[in-house]
């Protein structure tokens, strides 16, 4: 998530997928929570940007989270962005903060989605 002014992003929390109907709960919770006004999923494009089949099911699943936030009565834009290269910076940010191999493990996830929203924030400074 991002502080209120949109400047910066850090992990809130990871989710374990185990069904749709539970993952889009667990989301549809945490925007409620934090008042999110909007919703950044990573998209695993290719390196020429195209979308191959992991990119396709991204889609698929954010159309479906899509329309299960707003069944649920949860407003919200939810946004697609480039997650190139975010979980190699998030292993190269945990290995220069000195974190062990486990704890590197264990942050993955949830230091990757940070990077990939600071991207997004970086990318709409001004504009959000």
């Amino acid at each position: 998530m991002s502080d209120a002014s949109g400047m910066i992003a850090s992990p809130l929390e990871v989710i374990r997928r185990r069904s749709k109907v539970e993952d889009y709960s667990r989301i549809a919770e945490l925007c409620l929570a934090q008042r999110a006004e909007v919703l950044v999923v990573g998209h695993p494009l290719n390196a020429d940007d195209s979308a191959g089949p992991q990119a396709r099911r991204m889609e698929s699943y954010v159309a479906g989270l899509s329309e299960a936030l707003q069944s649920s009565g949860v407003q919200i834009t939810v946004r697609l962005w480039d997650e190139h290269g975010s979980t190699q910076r998030a292993q190269e940010a945990l290995l220069a903060a000195g974190r062990r191999a486990r704890v590197r493990r264990e942050r993955m996830d949830s230091a990757a989605a940070a990077i990939i929203l600071q991207d997004y924030l970086d990318a709409h400074r001004g504009v959000l």
